[in-house]
C-alpha cells in the first residue's frame, strides 16, 4: 500500500501498475520483512539509560556532566549494535564543543559522568564533552580571522 495515496500497486522487474484491494487480497504473499527484536538484556539497558537521562537534573556548578550526541542516542535506541559514540561533528581539535549555541540546541543531551563512562566502556568512542560552552581557543581564533 502506498503511503502517498493509499492505493495498492503491483511491482515486477519492468513495471508498476495500480491494482484493486480485492486483487491484493486474492494473492498469496511471497515477500517477508523481518525486524530484529532486541533481547531482554538490550531492552533493559535501553530502559535504564532512558530513565537515567530523563531523571537527570544537572547542577552545572557541581555535577560532573558530559554531553551525548542525540544522534548516537537515537541509534542506541533503534539499532542492536549502535557502534561507537561519535562526537566528531561537535568537537574541535581541543576536544571541546566547537558548534555555536543555536546550532547545538537539541543535538547534545546532558548525562551524568557515570553514565558516559558506562556507555564508552561498552561501545567506545568519544571524545568526552564536559562543557556546554564553545571552545575559548577556537572562539579567539575565529575572532582573529574575522578582523
Amino acid at each position: 500500500r502506498s503511503a502517498l495515496d493509499g492505493g495498492w500497486y503491483e511491482y515486477d522487474d519492468t513495471r508498476v501498475e495500480p491494482v484493486s484491494e480485492d486483487h491484493v487480497l486474492g494473492l498469496e504473499g511471497y515477500m517477508l520483512f523481518y525486524r530484529l527484536q532486541p533481547d531482554e538484556e538490550k531492552s533493559e539497558e535501553r530502559k535504564r539509560v532512558s530513565d537515567e537521562i530523563r531523571s537527570y537534573q544537572p547542577d552545572l556548578d557541581g555535577d560532573l556532566v558530559c554531553y551525548l550526541s542525540r544522534l548516537w542516542l537515537l541509534r542506541f535506541h533503534n539499532i542492536q549494535r549502535p557502534g561507537p559514540i561519535d562526537h566528531s561533528m561537535f568537537a574541535c581539535a581541543h576536544n571541546k564543543i566547537h558548534v555555536k549555541d543555536q546550532e547545538k540546541n537539541g543535538k547534545l543531551v546532558p548525562i551524568p559522568l557515570s553514565l558516559w563512562n558506562t556507555l564508552v566502556n561498552k561501545y567506545g568512542g568519544g571524545p568526552k564533552l564536559t562543557s556546554p560552552i564553545q571552545c575559548g581557543k577556537c572562539l579567539k581564533a575565529e575572532a582573529e580571522l574575522n578582523r
